[in-house]
């Protein structure tokens, strides 16, 4: 396994843009690199404008159950000494440390940092035991979808006029008398020849993302954005605003207990469902180059583009960032610290990323794991990579919450860790 510690070159960022004062963490190893015994040192500094300056902190300590003894302090930070909290790590697992500070204006500022002990020593769940099973008839609903009900619509002119160099459709499945249909947007390079692209499917996070479709990958390549729902594609607002009362309860969807007593009237069963299908159809396509299938997404994209790669052999690349739903039971039979997602049952464990990383033999890059996201803690997501038997590569980030997309401030560290990832 190869480890380094690279710093990524970007413009720096804060929580809230509005606030001058930004707080950055370090540990005095590459932070997923200690031992149990080990005692990891925290550094508190704050910054305004990219400079140290001196403030008044205060952090809460949390961690996975037996890996450190929780704690609360304060302290003062100035140029040249930053606030320092050392960390007892007795046995595998995650510490959270969250800082807190006031900006310029007055407004909170916060940076939540953390550190792991023996990542490759945490317990993964236990699978059922009929989950292979299971989801072979999962496979059988797929392939008996009739794909000659397919309807390819070319996208309005609003939509197909921003993205000239390719030919725009939406794309509606119809499987199951009484659900949703299989959509996606699909973008194919204008004039592209047989076998001459590859195909890109692209999965959002969670919520309604998708009415409006997003970009597509390159020149070469297919790109399918799969919506999540199977809603119709650029309709109006009333028809979303009666889609979404339909499914969502308290606001949410996925989280209804009663769906999630049996796996297969659990919401992620009818979306995963959705997802097989168009890709199954995506295939057919004759400008497909018959190789390269490549599937991402972030969150709850990550979570669908993870069981797409253990569900269809035919993918070629996984590139998940920030997967949510890894290590469902953890907090339960583990004490790990809780994510935002629904409570486990037994159902859920049927969707469980991390018992999916055993299937999955195409490359997978783990495009993030935020050492503060505790939507997508970075201990189930670690989870997921070390049950990963293809080659693979995981990027965590120090103090990424899961709201933070995009560039990484200059100062934050990210370390990289691969296996077999760089071979060809």
């Amino acid at each position: 396994m190869k480890k380094m510690l690279v710093m990524a070159a970007f413009a720096a960022m804060t929580l809230w843009a509005e606030a001058d004062v930004a707080l950055n963490c370090t540990t005095d190893r590459k932070p997923v690199d200690y031992k149990s015994g080990d005692t990891a040192t925290f550094s508190i500094t704050a910054l305004d404008g990219g400079e140290p300056i001196a403030a008044e902190i205060t952090w809460t300590l949390d961690a996975d159950k037996g890996t450190a003894e929780t704690a609360k302090g304060k302290g003062m930070t100035a140029p040249g000494k930053p606030v320092q909290v050392p960390v007892k790590l007795n046995a595998p697992g995650f510490v959270r440390l969250t800082v807190n500070t006031k900006g310029n204006n007055g407004k909170d500022v916060r940076f939540i940092a953390g550190a792991c002990a023996d990542m490759n020593k945490l317990t993964p769940p236990e699978e059922p035991a009929d989950f292979d099973e299971f989801w072979n008839g999962i496979k059988k609903t797929v392939a008996s979808a009739d794909l000659s009900k397919a309807q390819l619509e070319p996208a309005a002119k609003e939509f197909a006029d921003k993205r000239p160099n390719y030919d725009m459709f939406m794309l509606r499945i119809p499987y199951e008398e009484g659900k949703p249909a299989a959509t996606a947007w699909v973008f194919i390079p204008k004039n592209a020849e047989n076998k001459s692209s590859a195909l890109s499917f692209f999965y959002n996070g969670y919520g309604w993302s998708g009415q409006t479709p997003g970009g597509a990958w390159g020149d070469r390549i297919i790109t399918v954005q799969v919506n999540a729902h199977g809603f119709e594609l650029a309709r109006d607002k009333e028809y979303y605003d009666d889609f979404k009362a339909k499914v969502e309860k308290d606001g949410k969807y996925g989280f209804s207990a009663e769906q999630n007593s049996d796996p297969k009237t659990t919401y992620f069963h009818d979306m995963i469902v959705r997802d097989l299908i168009v890709i199954r159809w995506a295939k057919s396509l004759p400008q497909w180059n018959g190789r390269d299938l490549t599937v991402s997404g972030g969150s709850q994209g990550g979570f669908q583009c993870i069981l797409m790669a253990a569900l269809d052999k035919d993918v070629t690349l996984c590139k998940p960032n920030a997967p949510w739903l890894c290590d469902f039971s953890g907090n339960k039979t583990a004490g790990r610290m809780k994510g935002w997602r629904p409570e486990c049952t037994a159902a859920l464990m049927y969707f469980d990323p991390v018992i999916h990383a055993k299937r999955i033999k195409c490359k997978t890059d783990v495009e993030r794991a935020g050492l503060g996201d505790y939507t997508c803690p970075p201990s189930g997501i670690t989870l997921f990579y070390n049950n990963l038997s293809c080659p693979k590569r995981i990027k965590y980030v120090q103090g990424s919450e899961h709201h933070h997309w995009g560039a990484v401030p200059k100062y934050w560290d990210v370390e990289v860790i691969e296996s077999g990832f760089s071979q060809k």
